[in-house]
């Protein structure tokens, strides 16, 4: 009998949501029963993606309670975060006033998938309720602390998450305590549940956690459709987003220069360690691109590209791709650059030091050293025939390694299907 899988995701929009969907319609083109329900819908064309209330029972109670449903809890969670350092990346709780166990999809479904599930899975009715197989992929390091969602170097959630620095200036600092002794008492019994992460680094902190210590986390990473990011020519691109052919150009694309872990701030040191070059033309593209008003002439803002072809050919336009982030669960900037043949500089240490192979698809620089970041570039741009090769390499090496229909096929194991 074919098995009915259920991937459940907070929203269709944003990089967690972007791998979720990929492998999703990854599945239904491999015959896969596949379907995906989330909370927040941004696009229509997306097959057999539902918002949770478009099933009659739900549509009765009417769009204000909708509404209420999903806005009122978050806004009593950011209530008790007042006073959260701005620099630090989102830090929700594990609660919500939907019981997904009760959605005829779930009842349907012979296997659940959960994704990035915040401020959507209800802990505390889910674990207790829940009677069928499930697989949890790691986007960040949410489902094992207390709260935070990446934990900016903090190692609490190993043994426990009092006086959460996070927290700081909150009235409290010791919620996050609280959270992850009961994300530990849900799953502690929790047999039916496994645990994917995308990149080794995450996969090693997970491990070490308080929450995951005595679960199996396997290894997948995400896929990528060769037939959308893939090599385009150059000199088209560059004419398209009107960028001079007699640069040589960086891109810097994170999807929101407001998330500072994106790493805008090492910008400017790198700008500066590049002076002496009059050749190079630094690309953001992203939201709030305003928002980053570094002054120099060697700079040009594309703004946010929401589109997957269009991004594949931004990236096509560039001789590299920088990826500046301090933590990231996997990157899947590093991995769509990398697959249009566009080699990537990046701090090592976290995921895209599973994507990267050093000074052959692109440099892997100590981490948050701007000088060993900075000698990356220099190094590619003084070695155009490595920097032609690395673009080679990258083509290649991403086609042969992360393609997907090779994760459709690990995650149909993990299901034993």
């Amino acid at each position: 009998m074919i098995k009915k899988v259920l991937h459940i995701s907070t929203s269709d929009k944003g990089g967690a949501a972007t791998a979720c969907l990929r492998l999703h319609i990854g599945m239904l083109k491999s015959g896969i029963d596949s379907k995906m329900l989330i909370l927040d819908k941004h696009s229509t064309s997306n097959p057999q993606v539902h918002q949770f209330w478009e099933f009659k029972n739900y549509k009765k109670i009417g769009k204000a309670f909708n509404f209420f449903k999903r806005h009122i809890i978050p806004y009593l969670n950011e209530r008790k975060l007042s006073g959260k350092p701005d620099e630090y990346e989102i830090f929700t709780l594990p609660n919500s006033l939907f019981d997904l166990t009760t959605h005829p999809l779930y009842k349907e479904a012979d296997i659940v998938h959960l994704h990035f599930v915040a401020d959507f899975l209800n802990w505390s009715t889910f674990f207790r309720k829940n009677d069928k197989p499930v697989v949890w992929t790691l986007h960040d390091m949410n489902p094992f602390t207390g709260g935070c969602h990446y934990s900016a170097g903090c190692k609490k959630f190993i043994d426990d998450c009092s006086n959460c620095p996070q927290l700081t200036n909150t009235k409290n600092m010791n919620l996050s305590n609280k959270i992850l002794e009961q994300k530990k008492f849900l799953l502690h019994k929790i047999n039916n549940l496994k645990i994917i992460s995308p990149s080794s680094w995450l996969k090693h902190l997970a491990e070490e956690s308080q929450v995951f210590k005595n679960k199996e986390i396997i290894q997948i990473p995400h896929g990528i459709d060769k037939n959308i990011f893939k090599p385009h020519n150059r000199k088209f691109a560059r004419e398209l987003f009107a960028i001079p052919d007699n640069k040589f150009i960086l891109l810097f694309a994170p999807d929101d220069f407001n998330r500072k872990n994106k790493g805008m701030d090492f910008i400017p040191q790198i700008i500066n360690r590049l002076s002496h070059r009059n050749d190079i033309l630094l690309c953001l593209v992203g939201k709030n691109t305003e928002s980053f008003n570094f002054d120099s002439d060697n700079i040009i803002k594309l703004g946010y590209i929401n589109n997957e072809q269009m991004m594949s050919l931004a990236y096509s336009s560039a001789d590299l791709t920088l990826v500046l982030s301090r933590e990231e669960a996997f990157s899947l900037t590093t991995l769509e650059s990398l697959a249009s043949g566009t080699p990537v500089i990046a701090f090592k240490s976290t995921g895209p030091d599973d994507l990267i192979i050093h000074k052959q698809s692109g440099w892997l620089s100590e981490n948050y050293s701007t000088e060993d970041f900075s000698n990356g570039i220099l190094w590619f741009i003084e070695n155009p025939e490595i920097l032609r090769k690395a673009s080679e390499f990258s083509d290649r090496h991403t086609a042969e390694n992360f393609s997907i229909e090779k994760q459709v096929e690990s995650y149909l194991r993990i299901y034993n299907l």
